[in-house]
């Protein structure tokens, strides 16, 4: 009647309330963030739950979840408890150690007593070393600050006492009614129930194999580090070993930056055979890229490197680390639902 056409109206209503679904989202970022964590926090320790459930068969099915959950926490709180107080003081330790032989290389690279030293004792042209240290301070200058954000951001993730603590909790919830949680979703759309309850088991199977992989490739890095740099005589094993085991969790640039900062903080400590830790350092790559990742992950979350370079950029991008903390598994749940609704088509 007002010359509106009804099917252009519907389009245009519908991408208004989409858009502002996604702002919705945006501006509660962070409680969906803690949400996530709790959903993957669940599928660390599901296999846990689920053994203890076996184990428990002479409960009821909901009284034998509670049992099992009622076990699995309280382990968990005391290996966590025994790890920080055999682990955290070395790593502590170690860790105020490198920080000051960090600022004295700082000073001393600022000065001329360094290179005058490595000009004497290696025989390498003073004036060489000059323009090295200046190209050297004009792109740490450019470099620090960003290193600084992401060290902030991790730091602040890893010291937020309210996420250690409420995260395990929503994950318990989740797991005490994850049954019920799906049955109420899969309720909404009484019609398309095969359709959902397809896409809750393809979901599912992703997020279970990717935190399996995840951690396992992490205690895999971490052990195998630590083995490396006790037997070699690297300095600050423990913790070295501990950082290369956590940056795991962040893929492709985590590695790569663990790396770098094992070598830099072996060079500074003064340690002899750097050589030893670059072989090791590659050849642990391939052994990992190519032998243990397509054995603990599978092909479900398999993506062409170039899509998991621009996830990782626009992750950093958009959210820090966690946004390259969660960009596959992002990636990966956004490529399962196009495939249910072009109906296989990718």
């Amino acid at each position: 009647m007002l010359g509106v056409d009804p099917r252009a109206f519907r389009v245009a209503w519908t991408v208004f309330l989409a858009a502002a679904l996604l702002w919705l989202l945006y501006q509660a970022r962070g409680v969906l963030f803690v949400l996530v964590l709790a959903i993957l926090f669940a599928y660390v320790i599901w296999p846990l739950v689920a053994a203890a459930e076996r184990l428990l068969g002479r409960f009821g099915p909901r009284g034998r979840r509670l049992a099992a959950l009622a076990v699995v926490y309280p382990v968990l709180i005391g290996v966590v408890i025994l790890l920080g107080a055999v682990m955290a003081p070395q790593i502590a330790q170690q860790g105020a150690m490198l920080a000051e032989k960090t600022t004295a290389f700082a000073r001393k690279l600022q000065q001329d007593q360094l290179l005058v030293e490595m000009s004497q004792s290696r025989g390498w042209s003073l004036g060489t070393l000059y323009a090295v240290r200046e190209q050297v301070l004009r792109h740490t200058s450019s470099l620090v600050p960003y290193i600084q954000r992401v060290v902030e951001d991790l730091l602040r993730y890893l010291s937020n006492v309210w996420l250690v603590v409420l995260v395990p909790i929503l994950a318990f919830f989740l797991l005490k009614d994850a049954e019920r949680l799906t049955a109420g979703v899969e309720a909404l759309a009484p019609q398309r129930r095969d359709l959902v309850r397809g896409l809750f088991t393809d979901l599912h199977d992703l997020l279970a194999q990717y935190m399996r992989a995840l951690v396992l490739l992490s205690l895999l890095s971490f052990a195998t580090h630590l083995v490396f740099f006790l037997a070699a005589g690297v300095p600050y094993a423990l913790l070295l070993a501990a950082l290369a085991g956590i940056l795991e969790f962040i893929p492709m640039v985590g590695p790569l930056t663990a790396a770098g900062i094992i070598l830099l903080a072996s060079w500074l400590a003064g340690y002899p055979h750097l050589i030893w830790i670059l072989v090791f350092l590659a050849a642990w790559r391939l052994v990992q890229d190519y032998v243990n990742l397509p054995w603990v992950m599978g092909s479900g979350v398999e993506m062409h490197p170039l899509l998991v370079i621009f996830g990782i950029l626009a992750g950093a991008e958009l959210a820090g680390v966690a946004g390259m903390f969660l960009s596959i598994p992002t990636m990966a749940v956004v490529r399962i639902l196009l495939r249910r609704a072009l109906g296989g088509a990718i």
